[in-house]
């Protein structure tokens, strides 16, 4: 996978926790289950986020286990622990989780992150998927192109696109069809099995350069810790419950009491983090600098609770923090 690929999966996951972290919901200790047809826009937040009906408009969950086995007519954004997008989906889908199961038909594209990406087989995207994990299975169909990236990834599954892989290990199944070229960057040569088709031929890639070079390097730094910020902001401020609740099991297990400070501190240093972002990072991203503004500019709400952004600090610099400057300096 390209290096824009990549800054593309960190956006997206970053995006998409942000987008389930403003969601006006109850605390996540509960199971919240959506029947019936449901009118509007839908954000909704708890332990368990099951989706049965039809949404007449967006879909955007978080939960421990964020599910959607209905249809949604618009796009579906999903954060949570487990991750099951199945369905129907009129638009685009984004998914990101500890496990994501995608067992739907999506109208547009798909991205998708998590430590466990899986695409069953039946599942179609009518678009382009973007999919990036530890492990990466395609069984379904992607009408559009395919990038994939992960420590493994399969690919058994029909693509009448291009198909470009970037992982240690490529495996293409014997059901596998891609009408388009198969463009590999990894360690060795993808394991193609007898029977799968490929159209367009497979292309191996160099390396890429070594990370933190260039200024590809720098925005993938930037976006990591920027998704990492926006995951920490989204818990905290969107869904308090997630943490007093983690902490409340610690200290009320056998033994317990003796943890909670040690609790205490490893909850604050995700607060602490940082990132800065450099003049030239800003010049030589025109195009994320315009999407980041104008993502700014839709939820104030949420950026309101962190440094602001677009604060100019010393030599045109722009800090990125989960907290202000006052709380930063008292954590």
């Amino acid at each position: 996978m390209s290096g824009l690929a990549r800054i593309a999966v960190v956006a997206g996951l970053a995006l998409s926790v942000a987008g389930a972290a403003a969601a006006s919901g109850p605390e996540l200790g509960e199971l919240i289950v959506k029947k019936g047809r449901l009118a509007g826009d839908q954000h909704l937040a708890g332990g368990t986020v099951d989706v049965l009906g039809r949404v007449e408009g967006d879909l955007t969950m978080l939960g421990l286990q964020a599910g959607l086995d209905g249809e949604v007519s618009g796009d579906v954004t999903a954060a949570g622990l487990l991750v099951h997008v199945g369905g129907g989906v009129g638009d685009d889908a984004r998914a990101v989780g500890g496990r994501v199961v995608v067992e739907s038909w999506i109208r547009d594209g798909l991205l998708a992150a998590g430590g466990d990406v899986v695409v069953v087989r039946g599942s179609r995207v009518g678009g382009n998927a973007l999919l990036g994990g530890l492990r990466v299975t395609v069984r379904g169909d992607v009408y559009g192109d395919l990038d994939a990236a992960g420590a493994r990834v399969e690919i058994d599954g029909d693509v009448r696109g291009a198909t470009r892989v970037r992982a240690s290990e490529v495996v293409i199944g014997p059901r596998a069809h891609l009408h388009g070229e198969l463009a590999v960057q990894g360690d060795a040569p993808p394991r193609i099995a007898p029977g799968a088709r490929i159209d367009g031929g497979v292309r191996r890639i160099a390396p890429p350069e070594p990370p933190g070079t260039g200024w590809r390097g720098a925005a993938w730094a930037v976006l990591l810790q920027l998704g990492m910020l926006l995951a920490v902001g989204a818990v905290v401020g969107a869904a308090p419950g997630i943490a007093r609740d983690a902490t409340d099991r610690v200290l009320r297990a056998p033994g317990g009491a003796g943890w909670g400070g040690v609790a205490a501190a490893v909850g604050l240093l995700p607060l602490c983090a940082v990132t800065v972002v450099s003049p030239e990072f800003v010049r030589g991203c025109p195009r994320f600098m315009k999407k980041a503004q104008q993502f700014a500019d839709k939820n104030r709400g949420l950026l309101s609770t962190i440094h602001p952004p677009d604060k100019d600090g010393v030599g045109g610099r722009h800090l990125l923090a989960v907290l202000g400057e006052k709380k930063l300096r008292l954590v």
